[in-house]
C-alpha cells in the first residue's frame, strides 16, 4: 500500500464515529477490569485486625501479665513469712519487714522497728549451720538497735517523745528476755545484749531529759524569748536576714503567743526550738 493510500485510509477511519451501544460496552468493560484489579489488590494485602480490637487485646494481655505477677509475688511473700535465714525466700521476708518500717508513721517507726528486730532475733535463734548469714543479719539487728534513740528524737512533740520512749523501754525489756532465752551463738548473743543495754541507757536518758524539759517549759520559754528579743534588736545582725526568714520568725512567734494563751506550753516550746534552729544557722554562716 502506497503512502497516498495510507493517508486516504486514515482519513476514512477518522470519519468513523462509535455508536452509543459500542461506547457503553467499552465503558462497561473498562469498569469491570478496574473492579477486578481492586479485588486483586485487596486480596493481596495482609489482613489487619481493627485498631480497637488490637488495642483491647494488648490491654487484656498486659492486665493478665500483671495479675500473674501479683499472684506469684503474693504466693512468694506468703512462703517467705515462714522462711528462715539461708532460705531463698528469706530476702523477701526482710524486704517486707523493711517496708513496714519505712511506711510506718514517724511516731510509731521506732516501735515497728523494734518489733522487726524481735522477729529477726527469733529467726536467728532457729537457724543452724548458716554462720555467715546469721552474722550478717545479726549485724543489721545491731545497727537497728543503735538507731532507735535517734529515731525517737526525730519527733518534735516532747509529749510524744516521752510516750514513745517509755514504750520503747518496755519493748527493750521484752527483747532482752527473748535474746537471753534464745540459743544464739554466745558471741552474737553477748554482742546483741550489750547493744540493747546501750540503747536502753540512751532511752532512759532521753526520758529523763524530756521529763525535765517538760517540767521546765515555762522557764525555758521565758529564757529563750528574751534571747530571741535581744538577738533581733541588733540591726547589723538583722541585715543578714532575708524578708522571708524574718516573716517566718514572726509567724512562729505569733503561734507561740497563741499556744501560751491556750496554756499549751509544749507546743510553744516546739515553735521556739524552730526559731532557735534558724538562729543557729545564721550564727554558723556569720562565723564562716
Amino acid at each position: 500500500m502506497t503512502d497516498e493510500e495510507l493517508k486516504q485510509q486514515s482519513v476514512k477511519l477518522k470519519q468513523i464515529k462509535p455508536n452509543k451501544v459500542w461506547a457503553d460496552l467499552l465503558l462497561k468493560n473498562v469498569m469491570t477490569q478496574v473492579a477486578k484489579k481492586e479485588v486483586q489488590s485487596l486480596a493481596s494485602k495482609p489482613k489487619v485486625a481493627p485498631a480497637s480490637a488490637s488495642y483491647l487485646f494488648s490491654r487484656y494481655r498486659i492486665a493478665l501479665t500483671a495479675l500473674g505477677l501479683l499472684l506469684i509475688f503474693g504466693a512468694s511473700m506468703t512462703v517467705a513469712q515462714n522462711s528462715l535465714p539461708g532460705s531463698a525466700f528469706y530476702p523477701l521476708k526482710l524486704l517486707s519487714q523493711d517496708l513496714k518500717v519505712a511506711l510506718a508513721p514517724e511516731p510509731a517507726k521506732s516501735l515497728v522497728k523494734l518489733t522487726t528486730v524481735e522477729e529477726r532475733v527469733k529467726d536467728l535463734a532457729q537457724t543452724e549451720d548458716r554462720e555467715e548469714v546469721v552474722q550478717k543479719i545479726a549485724q543489721g539487728v545491731k545497727e537497728d538497735l543503735q538507731n532507735i534513740p535517734a529515731d525517737v528524737q526525730k519527733n518534735k512533740d516532747k509529749t510524744a517523745v516521752l510516750d514513745i520512749s517509755k514504750k520503747v523501754q518496755e519493748k527493750n525489756e521484752e527483747l532482752q528476755k527473748v535474746i537471753t532465752e534464745s540459743n544464739l551463738q554466745p558471741i552474737i548473743k553477748e554482742d546483741l545484749q550489750n547493744t540493747l543495754a546501750e540503747t536502753q541507757d540512751k532511752i532512759l536518758a532521753l526520758i529523763t531529759e524530756t521529763t525535765n524539759a517538760i517540767s521546765s517549759c515555762p522557764e525555758y520559754l521565758t529564757t529563750n524569748l528574751e534571747k530571741i528579743s535581744s538577738y533581733f534588736q541588733n540591726s547589723e545582725v538583722l541585715a543578714n536576714w532575708s524578708v522571708d526568714e524574718v516573716t517566718q520568725v514572726r509567724i512562729l512567734l505569733g503561734e507561740v503567743d497563741k499556744n501560751l494563751k491556750a496554756s499549751n506550753c509544749l507546743e510553744a516550746m516546739a515553735k521556739i526550738e524552730s526559731i532557735n534552729q534558724l538562729l543557729q544557722i545564721h550564727s554558723w554562716e556569720t562565723s564562716n
